[in-house]
């Protein structure tokens, strides 16, 4: 297996693997006995060096409590990990574009945002972010009440994963002036909103 080549795919694997044990709250150690390997080359998965065979992601993926659609994720994602490196490292090739930012954003030191007329997305209460949502349904996203409550639930998750991640991040937030008259939905919703970015 071929190792110390660190590529997009390996580095999302290991990041969806390194959030996935500390929610589980599971060692490093005991993870890297249930995939068959030791300390050091779990360390290297997780640092996007290294790949794990099918197996050994099933194993590790059932040893972390992954639900079915995180296994069915990791799954997918070894299998880009596994593919010879090409010269095109930055090509998103699979489904799943959104949770790849999240990951570029987790494990990023430095990030700049930028909005103009609203509120950027990691300073958005969860009522904004609902509103927000709702006002961009049937025209950027189609979809069920379900799929609402898991993209509100995925919005504020990355802003979680930002700003509780283990090592301190530099985040430059930046909007217009503007962001500040604009209603969205109603007061309640803004007033929540004006607490928010300014707690």
């Amino acid at each position: 297996m071929a190792e110390a080549v660190q590529t997009i795919p390996r580095v999302f694997l290991g990041e969806a693997l390194r959030q996935l044990r500390d929610s589980s709250r599971k060692t490093l150690d005991d993870a890297a006995r249930a995939a068959g390997k030791d300390r050091a080359r779990l360390i290297k998965v997780l640092d996007g060096k290294a790949t794990l065979t099918a197996a050994e992601l099933e194993a590790l993926a059932t040893f972390l409590e992954a639900t079915p659609a995180q296994r069915d994720e990791i799954m997918a994602l070894g299998v880009e990990a596994r593919k010879k490196p090409t010269g095109s490292l930055y090509t998103d090739l699979v489904e799943g574009s959104h949770r790849r930012v999240a990951w570029l954003e987790a494990m990023a030191k430095d990030i700049w945002e930028y909005e103009k007329g609203i509120y950027p997305h990691l300073v958005q209460s969860p009522t904004y972010v609902r509103a927000v949502l709702l006002a961009s349904r049937g025209i950027w996203w189609e979809g069920s009440d379900e799929e609402l409550e898991n993209r509100v639930t995925y919005r504020l998750e990355r802003q979680r994963q930002v700003f509780e991640a283990e090592r301190p991040k530099q985040v430059e937030i930046l909007f217009t002036s503007d962001t500040l008259d604009a209603v969205v939905d109603g007061p309640d919703v803004m007033r929540e909103q004006s607490r928010t970015w300014l707690a």
